[in-house]
């Protein structure tokens, strides 16, 4: 979808909640299945707007630092930059990454695990008045948090959207061991069903030709051996299958109609 519209930095402030489904799962979360189309008072503070291109947005980045929720909230508070279509706003999408702060403090821990003080952040596209993709829980930031945001348009006039986020005052590691793992927690007995992993690449900040020596596999996988074209900055795996743990039976199966 292109975006012939605008680029907009807007502070929503919305009297009800809002509507998601997660795009894979198209679970709806039970907090917002009031949803955006049942809002009854919103209000917009003031905003930073390019106005409308006769071109379109490929791609937005920006560096937000959402400041401290207030103290005392009503209600629930959006602060977002977003693209979208100022010319077909009613067919239109909205691509938008958006700090979530809600009160009672009960509506806020439906968003994410966000400590007291704290907003909930997470990636939305609203389509048609009604948001139709996110994720399921946000992430807790500080107001005073600085978070990269970029959206960028796949190339093709129905190229997809792609929204990335980094938090920039957190301090990221440098991690130097892979591994596909099973795990199992509370009491579980373990997968069901065959996994497959398909056309795995790792890429190295610097060549390490002997790494693949170092490759390991366990119980009954059958994999193909990493290999490398490049002297060890990159290793491929074709295909990784683990078998199920428990026997034939226990696959599952849905409820019968």
């Amino acid at each position: 979808m292109s975006f012939y519209g605008l680029l907009t930095l807007a502070l929503a402030l919305w009297g009800c909640p809002f509507t998601f489904a997660a795009p894979t799962a198209n679970v709806v979360d039970t907090f917002v299945k009031d949803a955006l189309e049942k809002r009854q008072f919103v209000t917009f503070g003031p905003h930073v707007s390019m106005g409308q291109t006769d071109s379109e947005y490929i791609e937005m980045t920006t560096v937000f630092v959402p400041g401290r929720p207030p103290a005392d909230a009503v209600g629930s508070l959006f602060v977002w930059p977003g693209l979208f279509d100022q010319k077909n706003r009613s067919d239109g999408d909205l691509v938008q990454t958006v700090a979530e702060f809600h009160a009672p403090v009960e509506k806020q821990k439906k968003s994410c695990d966000a400590l007291p003080g704290q907003w909930c952040i997470r990636p939305f596209v609203v389509s048609h008045g009604s948001v139709s993709q996110t994720v399921p829980v946000g992430l807790g930031i500080d107001g005073t948090d600085q978070i990269r945001i970029n959206y960028k348009k796949a190339p093709g006039d129905n190229g997809q959207w792609t929204q990335t986020l980094w938090n920039l005052s957190q301090k990221n590691q440098q991690l130097f061991s892979f591994e596909i793992a099973t795990e199992s927690q509370e009491g579980n007995k373990g997968s069901a069903d065959v996994q497959n992993y398909y056309n795995t690449t790792l890429i190295l900040k610097n060549p390490d030709p002997k790494l693949g020596t170092k490759f390991v596999k366990t119980g009954s996988i059958t994999t193909t051996n990493p290999v490398t074209a490049d002297g060890g900055k990159t290793w491929f795996i074709e295909k990784v299958t683990i078998p199920p743990m428990l026997p034939p039976g226990h696959e599952y199966r849905p409820a019968s109609p």
